[in-house]
């Protein structure tokens, strides 16, 4: 949406970018609690005898008996929360998934007085759910789980490109709109400014010339190779300064600078970082969110 923002020179007014970021953000909510409790809580976590946690494969499963019971507690009243996310979403973006409000220059809702109450009322479900159990879960099992920050290391270089506009207005010192988290690039151990025209299109195990590779994806070329030899693919693999990089909750909270990520050093890079890095980020979106729900003026242009 923000790349037909700019393609079609608009650019929302302040209820329409307040509301975007309100929609994204319940959904990362509730993709972060699916993430953790019932992509990968399971791992670790010993469900009961019953469906829906049989049949199973044997986890690893070391969380004393009282832990364990209440985790499973807690993974059935993620979904419940999971559900609320989604109805958080419903407030402002008329359904979820996939909402339909979003247009060039901002979204088509209009705000008034009960919704802003209604989702300050999710929100404050959400908030205590992620701080006084989510993150408490996450802890848990990396007090349990030592050996797990030593695995799944990535490549070790990070892109943010930085999420959730702060303001209406491009910053002239930075180039671009402040977001709530930062935009930046971690490479071979240091903090960099993001340059998009360093980004660009590998083809080197995709079904593409070879010619083709290398290229920014505004100039890229599509050139199939269906019978090239050790391609795989038909997608294109993007590069940053010729190096891959890793994006997502991990980079986002690390090149934003969090010290509930950073203080963890080279654990951060690990499984359980990651699963630390996606809870604490969940928590700064839910409290910013209340913030920015606050600041919406019931009736304003939203486009």
């Amino acid at each position: 949406m923000l790349c037909l923002d700019d393609a079609f020179g608009v650019r929302p007014p302040t209820n329409g970018r307040i509301m975007r970021n309100i929609i994204q953000g319940a959904n990362y909510i509730q993709s972060h609690l699916l993430h953790f409790y019932h992509l990968a809580a399971l791992d670790y976590v010993k469900g009961p005898e019953t469906a829906p946690f049989i049949p199973r494969y044997e986890g690893d499963y070391r969380l004393p008996k009282a832990v364990n019971d209440a985790a499973v507690g807690n993974y059935l009243t993620a979904l419940a929360m999971r559900r609320r996310a989604h109805e958080l979403l419903a407030v402002f973006g008329a359904k979820a998934p996939c909402t339909p409000v979003f247009v060039p220059g901002g979204v088509t809702e209009t705000v008034d007085a009960g919704m802003v109450q209604q989702g300050l009322k999710i929100l404050d479900e959400l908030i205590d759910f992620t701080d006084n159990v989510y993150i408490p879960d996450v802890l848990a099992v990396a007090g349990l789980y030592e050996d797990w920050f030593e695995i799944g290391k990535g490549c070790g270089n990070l892109v943010s490109y930085g999420v959730f506009p702060t303001s209406d207005n491009v910053d002239q010192t930075l180039g671009h709109q402040p977001t709530f988290l930062k935009r930046g690039v971690w490479t071979d151990g240091r903090l960099e400014t993001l340059d998009p025209q360093k980004i660009t299109e590998d083809v080197k195990h995709s079904w593409y010339a070879d010619a083709t590779t290398g290229k920014q994806p505004a100039e890229g070329e599509t050139e199939p190779a269906v019978h090239k030899e050790g391609g795989y693919s038909w997608l294109k693999a993007p590069r940053y300064n010729g190096k891959v990089h890793e994006v997502g909750p991990l980079a986002r909270t690390w090149v934003h600078g969090v010290a509930f990520v950073r203080d963890l050093g080279p654990k951060a890079f690990s499984v359980l970082g990651r699963h630390a890095a996606r809870a604490v980020e969940c928590s700064l979106v839910a409290h910013a969110m209340k913030t920015w729900v606050g600041s919406l003026v019931p009736g304003a242009p939203a486009y």
